[in-house]
């Protein structure tokens, strides 16, 4: 996506338009379009009508469109289904507030859990919004009113959306209809009849026989047409270009374990897309980086003119937060991802490192003493964790469990690439918007994402100097900043400022790079992969989805379920005892979730529970 210049989609004017469709486009039934009165075809018709519900449409990207505190539990950005679901992530807050989340963690959900039915709802939304901009584009061109060249680039992009929305339908669910009113079909052997497609309720998501419908074909069809038809620069930052469509393509045939496939597209992005890595691995998450020259696909956080937040902006104010600033302490940290960022003597990560539990500050009060380990750390944990005795991110010192919400359900860490600093406070977020919501982007794939699964691909193939020549470029950028401010309080009393030396690194910091004989076998560059992968993603909604198409398509001997069972039993031996209580167990069917009820009730016999919920 360019990155040169700040000029939006979402001017006033556009943007006026932007929330109105968005407000009345929640519907009852999961399919329908806009409600008959609110928004119609006469209303928004021809070349501007087109475009303006394609801009409508890119609001949909996030996959939340009720309000900003639905995000953690249903949008796109996956920190439930893809974080919370996994090992990094935590619900967060206290034990009662969102049991609806917190399900997901104990590996309980049913079919009637109200994330799952909104995730459904409101991306099926997106897609219908998808598909009556391509109705109103084609219109407009068989009236001439837009020429072929222009409707080609404005199909591209709702058929990047309307595939984008599918995938995460496809990733969470399994089974899924692909809805596409019969307009601009992905391919030509649709797997549905005319009268089927036509009719968006009577779409199935599982053959006559029960099996999976193969819908990554369809995804497939609908991302590369955006390839094959998108400029490889817009000259608004915020629509999706050719690299963005390749590397969400990449990552739709990595899910299906398709290397031979992915490796052609990750190279035209290194070698043609412009792309770099930013100098510093916190310009990733942060407000005054957004659309910087390392992503590739970033979902834009709006905003209306005079600063107040639309439904688009993302929770990522009040809601996560932690409660001492003032807001929920949702979506906590996990000891899992923290224990990970612990080296040895070389910088290296520790073997068997998640039996090997980080010093933590749990059960001790934020005015009991604590000191912080003095263990070698990657730099990485304290631009991913807020933990005890170290800065946040200019709102002060952390100070532990006086920080969180509950601290015996969460636990003491915090997240920090979902949360904007106090210099952004203000200015880059206005002061003015309502605190539930922020104007940091989701930056989904950027150009890190690409290096790391350049390093899968070159692994598969054998290339192992290769991979760790990609793994190493994102240490040697890791290595670049550490957080300054060592402190030497270990009490916290609120009267108090704690004594910190700015000139001082805040933990004992050490990052090494990986040598020829660490990377020489196919188990060792993947065991280097994995947890390279973690410390340079942790927290961001991939994690889940990582961990199954490793067991699936890796290539090497890994059990998911293995995995996340001691990943379980190691929290509460090391960290949340309730855990065991709780009687938390991953098996199998926990690799996807329940398709919602209602979508079941509202469509017997047409949508389908997954086998292994009924």
């Amino acid at each position: 996506m360019e990155a040169n210049t700040m000029k939006k989609i979402n001017n006033c004017s556009l943007m006026i338009v932007l929330i109105v469709l968005i407000i009345t486009s929640c519907k009852e039934n999961f399919f329908e379009h806009f409600p008959p009165g609110q928004i119609s075809d006469n209303t928004l018709e021809g070349a501007k009508g087109a475009e303006t519900v394609l801009t409508g449409a890119y609001s949909a990207l996030s996959g939340f469109q009720v309000s900003a505190f639905n995000s953690m539990e249903i949008g796109t950005d996956n920190r439930l289904f893809g974080s919370i679901a996994a090992d990094d992530g935590y619900a967060g807050s206290h034990i009662g507030d969102r049991p609806k989340v917190w399900t997901h963690e104990l590996y309980q959900v049913l079919p009637t859990n109200v994330c799952e039915e909104y995730r459904w709802k409101y991306v099926y939304d997106g897609v219908s919004r998808a598909n009556d901009a391509l109705k109103l584009i084609n219109e407009a061109e068989n009236n001439g009113e837009l020429s072929a060249e222009k409707a080609k680039k404005m199909k591209a992009e709702a058929r990047f959306i309307r595939g984008w929305l599918h995938y995460n339908q496809k990733i969470v669910f399994k089974y899924i209809p692909y809805i596409t009113l019969n307009l601009e079909n992905p391919v030509s052997d649709m797997p549905y009849t005319k009268a089927e497609m036509e009719n968006p309720s009577k779409v199935p998501n599982m053959t006559s026989e029960d099996n999976e419908i193969d819908t990554w074909r369809l995804i497939e069809g609908d991302i590369k047409y955006a390839v094959d038809n998108l400029p490889e620069k817009q000259e608004e930052i915020g629509r999706v270009d050719k690299y963005a469509a390749e590397v969400l393509l990449a990552r739709v045939f990595l899910m299906q374990g398709k290397y031979a496939e992915v490796k052609p597209l990750l190279i035209d992005i290194i070698e043609n897309s412009g792309a770099e890595l930013v100098e510093h691995f916190y310009w990733n998450y942060d407000i005054v980086h957004n659309n910087n020259k390392e992503s590739l696909f970033e979902i834009q956080s709006f905003t209306n003119s005079n600063g107040i937040a639309t439904q688009n902006s993302f929770n990522t104010g009040l809601g996560v937060m932690p409660r001492k600033l003032g807001g929920w302490g949702l979506y906590q940290i996990s000891l899992q991802t923290v224990n990970a960022f612990q080296v040895n003597e070389q910088g290296l990560p520790l073997e068997n490192w998640d039996k090997h539990p980080f010093k933590h500050s749990y059960g001790i009060l934020s005015t009991e003493e604590f000191h912080p380990s003095e263990e070698l750390v990657d730099p990485r944990l304290d631009w991913t964790v807020g933990r005890r005795g170290i800065p946040f991110l200019g709102w002060g010192i952390h100070i532990g469990s006086g920080y969180v919400r509950d601290p015996a359900f969460g636990g003491v860490f915090n997240s920090k690439k979902h949360m904007f600093s106090f210099e952004e406070n203000g200015k880059e977020r206005p002061s003015t918007m309502y605190s539930g919501s922020s104007t940091q982007n989701i930056r989904k794939f950027r150009l890190g994402h690409v290096y790391l699964w350049m390093a899968e691909v070159e692994t598969n193939e054998g290339n192992f100097e290769s991979a760790r020549w990609y793994i190493n470029k994102l240490r040697e950028r890791a290595s670049n900043h550490v957080v300054m401010g060592k402190c030497y309080s270990y009490e916290f009393n609120d009267d108090l400022d704690p004594n910190v030396n700015w000139d001082e690194p805040a933990a004992n910091y050490k990052i090494g790079l990986y040598r020829t004989e660490d990377f020489n076998t196919k188990d060792k560059a993947w065991r280097a992969i994995q947890i390279e992968t973690f410390l340079e993603t942790a927290a961001e909604g991939l994690r889940f989805f990582d961990l199954r198409r490793w067991e699936e398509h890796g290539n090497f001997n890994f059990s998911m379920v293995e995995w996340m069972n001691n990943y379980i039993e190691n929290d509460w031996k090391q960290y949340r005892p309730f855990l065991k209580e709780a009687q938390a167990f991953f098996d199998e069917e926990d690799k996807y979730f329940p398709i919602p009820q209602r979508a079941v009730d509202d469509q017997p016999g047409i949508i389908k529970q997954n086998p292994n919920f009924r």
